[in-house]
């Protein structure tokens, strides 16, 4: 049936996102389906990872402050 092979498709992708997202400590995870006829016909995935560094903090003009 249809809605099962959708939902195999689904779930693996969000599985997918999960086990990326436990490897993420800063960042955004996110998922785009599109649809023509009640079917998936593209699906696009995205992970983002913020890096934060840490270190001296700048001042307002670019500067590290001492």
């Amino acid at each position: 049936m249809v809605n099962d092979q959708i939902r195999q498709k689904a779930e693996g992708i969000v599985s997918r996102l999960l086990e990326t997202a436990g490897n993420i400590r800063y960042g955004a995870a996110g998922v785009e389906f599109k649809i023509h006829n009640g079917r998936i016909v593209d699906v696009i995935h995205t992970v983002t990872e913020s890096m934060r560094e840490s270190g001296l903090p700048e001042t307002p003009g670019g500067c590290p402050s001492a």
